[in-house]
């Protein structure tokens, strides 16, 4: 009973192309939170989180925006997103192109400047570590990293040192 709980996660969600190798994020993140999905175990990550809350993989808040998580909780007072990074060379980045331009000045320009001084390339550059950040606005965000990836770690570490706000900060 136990796999066929774990198989219906698989068949409920978009995988990755190379989800089948054990480098892929994706799948570390199904393995990770996939038994606390199944089990209501969700308190084990943070007590802030009850049990009976939901988990969803592959979580995308707007469609407009369109940054996905690769796990999110909702809780009956706060949102859980995960970002989980594996064997990633690093965080996406983005070219500064029209579209980027445009959905920067749309969505994202006012959100950054709300919680640190980071200027438009700097943005670019880290374009999915930011866009991550933007929304500890809307609850936790946490980066799932293993230990030996200090570069990723530092990263974070990094534009965490840049944002003004304490509570996004934490």
């Amino acid at each position: 009973n136990y796999k066929n709980k774990i198989d219906s996660l698989l068949n409920e969600k978009d995988l990755h192309l190379c989800f089948h190798h054990l480098k892929s994020s994706q799948a570390l993140a199904l393995n990770l939170f996939g038994p606390l999905v199944v089990e209501n175990k969700f308190s084990i990550i943070n007590n802030r989180i009850s049990d009976n809350s939901k988990g969803i993989f592959e979580f995308v808040e707007s469609s407009k925006e369109g940054t996905h998580f690769d796990f999110y909780i909702q809780n009956s007072t706060d949102n859980f997103y995960f970002e989980v990074k594996y064997m990633e060379k690093d965080f996406g980045s983005a070219d500064a192109d029209e579209k980027h331009q445009q959905k920067y000045v749309e969505i994202y320009k006012n959100k950054l400047e709300q919680i640190t001084q980071i200027d438009e390339n700097d943005f670019y550059k880290q374009y999915q570590l930011w866009r991550n950040i933007i929304y500890a606005k809307n609850g936790y965000v946490f980066f799932v990293l293993p230990r030996f990836r200090d570069d990723l770690i530092k990263k974070v570490e990094a534009a965490k040192d840049k944002i003004k706000n304490e509570e996004i900060k934490n």
